[in-house]
């Protein structure tokens, strides 16, 4: 059993002076300094106040190949830019206190840079009357320590004449020992008695000399052990994504956030979205789990963490290319028309990509593809991956590459056709599979607009009620898919429907078309039958539902069919 080292104190100044050489780091795979002002506020009270602020952990790391890429403390390089430049034989990882650390450098040293839920730098000062009349056994007082945002100027004027006066002393003033000194004893004319100023001194010496307990971790104990250990101590806060344990396992042989980087922009061209925008649709451990798919393991974290360099190199870009291939078989496929708002499930991404990856290496028979499309169809309309996606994306990855080989279904994709009834498809959730998944249906159908008789352009179209809400907002299902389609936004926008009843705007349209037949046929685009025409005449709302029921479930059943 490992035997950990016991605290050591340390004073908290040394850390953050080490902080500002470039001698003190974090792991590049930890989260950004979030603390807001309030925050900072706070633990700036408890250190004058001398309470315990908690235990500090570090790694002390030798030799010049570190074990993860080392980030230097946010602020450091705007106020010490030759930070960057400076090597040192010994670095020391904060792998548990780095929002700490940063807080009080950031009070100390005053970064041009904004806190959580700022635009501007703030700066942090001690109102000194309010600090004298702490009286013993109590804190001190949460007003004598002011933040002030650089952008409220004449707050920060009124700060800047205290300090002048004598009433107010900054941080940054402080952080400078000698200097603070001097300042107290032949400055400022404020503080006229030597009890007051002996007080005063009290605190200043009370930051630098303010003493914490830190546990220094040894190289020696293996950097899986260290990844664990800052993954489990890390669980009450922001916890780490598998991609950030991922980048520290990897590195310094692949440095996985500048590929992620690449990546974004690659798929943001291929997919027609921002580079920014590819991360809303693509968890960035999608890829990692896609290759550890590829080798015969699990979506788990331990596979992915355990996969190996090596393998990770050689199945990065093929499981790129394999994840752009996925989202663009769901636009043209599989009826998604927007990846940033009618994806089924995008936990769904990482078996589709894995078993075209398995297509690819079979051959890409016809077969493949229709069983592929089947599994994608039944795991969508059975919302197979409500929950547990890693679980099922590792067993229908297994299950299904085995069926393109032996010809054996699996059992459940067999039963979804069986088990799929209308009231399965009354969902009112835009965000559901089984939502998404019908207004795929109705996008693969040809969707035509009403009024101009061509599809509907995805790049300007609406998700509207037949049966508009407003008129029908008594009814309990007037908000279902059954009762919604695309639209052109402009025919929507139009006098032409608007909030009519069907039995209203559909002439109207018919009109435009040319005749009641044309339009009978833009409408069985849009999966409504002739009963349902027929019901929509007539504005009876329950006979449309019915009728709209049937032809979606007859088509959702096509499409779990196995094709001859």
């Amino acid at each position: 059993m490992t035997e950990w080292p016991k605290p050591s104190a340390e004073k908290l100044l040394d850390i953050v002076k080490a902080a500002y050489e470039g001698k003190v780091v974090v792991p590049e795979f930890q989260r950004s300094f979030i603390w807001s002002r309030r925050q900072v506020e706070e633990l700036l009270v408890s250190i004058m106040s001398g309470y315990f602020i908690g235990n500090f952990l570090t790694l002390d790391w030798y030799g010049d190949k570190p074990p993860f890429p080392p980030r230097i403390i946010e602020g450091v390089k705007e106020v010490n830019p030759k930070v960057l430049s400076t090597k040192y034989t010994r670095i020391q990882y904060i792998l548990d206190g780095q929002q700490r650390i940063t807080a009080i450098f950031y009070a100390l040293y005053a970064p041009p840079i904004p806190l959580k839920g700022g635009k501007t730098p703030c700066r942090f000062f001690i109102d000194i009357e309010k600090l004298l009349t702490r009286k013993p056994g109590e804190s001190v007082p949460e007003d004598a320590i002011k933040g002030i945002l650089t952008s409220a100027a004449q707050d920060l004027e009124q700060a800047q004449k205290a300090v002048d006066k004598g009433t107010y002393v900054s941080f940054t003033m402080i952080a400078n020992q000698p200097a603070a000194v001097e300042w107290l004893y032949s400055k400022q004319t404020y503080l006229k008695t030597k009890e007051n100023q002996r007080k005063l001194l009290d605190y200043i010496n009370i930051v630098h000399d303010f003493p914490v307990p830190v546990i220094a971790i040894d190289q020696s104990i293996g950097i899986e052990a260290i990844v664990d250990t800052f993954e489990r101590i890390n669980r009450t806060g922001t916890r780490l994504s598998t991609f950030d344990l991922l980048v520290a396992v990897l590195y310094p042989e692949v440095k996985l956030r500048d590929l992620w980087s690449l990546f974004e922009e690659e798929a943001g061209t291929a997919l027609s979205l921002r580079a920014n925008e590819v991360a809303d649709v693509v968890e960035a451990e999608y890829l990692a789990k896609v290759i550890s798919l590829s080798l015969g393991k699990s979506c788990k974290k331990t596979d992915i963490l355990t996969m190996g360099k090596d393998n990770f190199a050689r199945g990065w870009e093929k499981a790129k290319k394999a994840i752009i291939e996925a989202f663009k078989r769901m636009k043209e496929e599989y009826g998604v028309v927007d990846l940033k708002r009618h994806v089924p499930y995008y936990a769904m991404t990482v078996p589709l990509a894995a078993l075209l990856l398995k297509i690819e290496e079979l051959g890409k028979g016809k077969s493949f593809y229709d069983k592929l499309d089947m599994w994608y169809w039944s795991a969508v309309l059975s919302e197979r991956y409500e929950s547990s996606a890693d679980t099922y994306a590792s067993g229908d990855y297994n299950d299904t590459a085995a069926w393109f080989i032996e010809n054996k279904m699996p059992s459940w994709i067999g039963s979804v056709s069986d088990r799929l009834r209308g009231e399965d498809l009354e969902s009112s959730d835009s965000r559901s599979a089984i939502y998404r998944g019908v207004m795929g249906l109705i996008k693969l159908n040809g969707a035509k607009d009403f009024h101009t008789g061509q599809k509907v352009p995805l790049s300007n179209y609406e998700d509207d009620h037949l049966f508009p809400s407003s008129k029908f907002k008594d009814h309990p299902k007037v908000n279902p898919i059954l009762n919604r389609t695309l639209i052109d936004k402009d025919t929507n926008s139009l006098k032409i429907k608007g909030a009519k009843k069907p039995s209203e705007y559909l002439p109207l349209f018919a009109k435009e078309l040319g005749g009641e037949e044309i339009l009978k046929e833009i409408l069985k685009t849009h999966l409504i039958s002739e009963k349902g025409y027929s019901a929509m005449k007539n504005d009876n709302i329950d006979e449309f539902l019915k009728a709209r029921q049937e032809s979606i479930l007859e088509a959702a059943r096509t499409k779990i069919a196995l094709r001859k």
